[in-house]
């Protein structure tokens, strides 16, 4: 994702036994608008999002490579403050969401990540004395290139 959207994030994965692995991680995105209309970007002197994750990974052919189902909690936050005014705003978005994927094993310490599959997303906004809520489920994609230590 890093190089999608700008999003530097450090997972940690550690394997329980022979079949399941939690994961746990965080990360930081200086420029939280990618997707919202360039008119919409200039209004806004900052936005940076701090996520924090947590996961659980099961391999049923065992040994950490190939099928895998994840699932998964993220929690982001956003802070944001608008260009001109210096209005400041804030948001909380929770993530949790299922993955089916496949992992190789490179030379037996690299490690390639796919897969596939959707989050349901609730966010809690507020910018001065606004609130306001928005959730949905999102498809999802996934790909991860790690190393074996």
């Amino acid at each position: 994702m890093v190089l999608f959207i700008g999003n530097i994030n450090g997972r940690y994965e550690r394997n329980i036994n022979d079949y399941v692995a939690v994961v746990a991680g965080a990360g930081y995105m200086p420029h939280g608008y990618v997707f919202i209309p360039d008119e919409e970007r200039d209004k806004f002197e900052y936005w940076r999002i701090t996520t924090i994750n947590g996961a659980v990974k099961f391999f049923p052919l065992g040994d950490f490579r190939r099928l895998y189902f994840q699932g998964e909690i993220n929690v982001d936050f956003h802070s944001v403050e608008e260009l001109g005014t210096g209005a400041t705003g804030s948001a909380t978005a929770y993530r949790p969401g299922a993955v089916v994927g496949w992992r190789w094993v490179i030379a037996e310490r690299a490690t390639l990540t796919v897969g596939a599959g959707s989050d349901y997303l609730e966010i809690h906004a507020r910018a001065g004395d606004t609130e306001g809520t928005l959730d949905g489920i999102w498809p999802r994609l996934d790909f991860n290139l790690g190393f074996l230590f």
